[in-house]
C-alpha cells in the first residue's frame, strides 16, 4: 500500500533529486517510456548515466520531456512504498537545483529523520 503519491513539475534543463531511497527501497521504476522500467536497483545502482543515486536522493541530470511520468519505489517484496508523479513545467522558472524531499515512511523506518 503507497503511503505518499506525490506530483511535481520540473523545468527542461533543470536536475531533479528526489529524496526516495529509504532504507527499505529494493528498486524504483518509471513509466515514462509508456511501460514499467527499472532505474535503479539495490546492489546495482542506476541504469543509466543521466541518473545518479547518493544520500538517499535519485538525481536525474538536465531533465527532459522523456523524463516525465510516474516513479514508484518498491520494497524486496514489491510492496509500493512512494510514487512521484513528474511533469514537465512549460513556463520559465529561476530554479538552478530542483530538489523534492518525499516525507518518508516514519513509521516503517525508523531510522530516518524529519525533513
Amino acid at each position: 500500500m503507497c503511503l505518499w503519491p506525490y506530483e511535481i513539475s520540473v523545468k527542461t534543463g533543470e536536475q531533479l533529486k528526489l529524496d526516495v531511497l529509504l532504507s527499505r527501497a529494493d528498486k524504483v521504476e518509471t513509466n515514462s517510456s509508456g511501460e514499467w522500467t527499472e532505474v535503479w536497483k539495490r546492489g546495482h545502482g542506476v541504469w543509466s548515466e543521466r541518473l545518479s543515486d547518493t544520500d538517499g536522493n535519485l538525481t536525474i541530470k538536465n531533465f527532459t520531456s522523456n523524463d516525465t511520468g510516474t516513479y514508484r519505489v518498491l520494497d524486496s517484496e514489491g510492496e509500493l512504498l512512494i510514487t512521484v508523479t513528474v511533469t514537465g513545467e512549460r513556463r520559465s522558472v529561476d530554479a538552478r537545483n530542483i530538489i523534492y524531499k518525499v516525507h518518508r515512511l516514519i513509521m516503517f523506518s525508523p531510522e530516518v529523520q524529519y525533513i
